[in-house]
């Protein structure tokens, strides 16, 4: 079990509830921005702000092989459109760096 569960199980909901209104806020504003969901995971954030900002340009980063196939099954299996899925972690240098993942 990891040490944060608890706070996280608590924390992400008040975060999810923060970013949405934020988005509709600017969607408000016509906005047309992009919303970047970095390490996407299964596309959790990417599923909630598609519901409430149909229109708005999604880019999901994912470096990992396995989470990519779920992130993709998300977004097909919720029809989820105008999202583009970029194969690669963000690092503020420009090199290669060796993926582990954890088990």
């Amino acid at each position: 079990m990891h040490p944060f569960d608890g706070e996280k199980q608590q924390l992400e909901p008040v975060l999810i509830n923060w970013l949405l209104a934020s988005l509709k806020s600017l969607d408000n504003q016509n906005d047309p921005g992009w919303f970047f969901d970095v390490g996407a995971n299964v596309g959790l954030y990417t599923w909630e702000v598609r519901k409430v900002c149909p229109n708005r340009k999604i880019l999901a980063f994912e470096p990992d092989p396995e989470n990519i196939k779920l992130l993709e099954k998300t977004l097909r299996g919720a029809n989820l459109q105008n999202v583009e899925i970029c194969k690669c972690a963000l690092s503020n240098q420009l090199q290669r760096f060796p993926f582990f993942r954890t088990t």
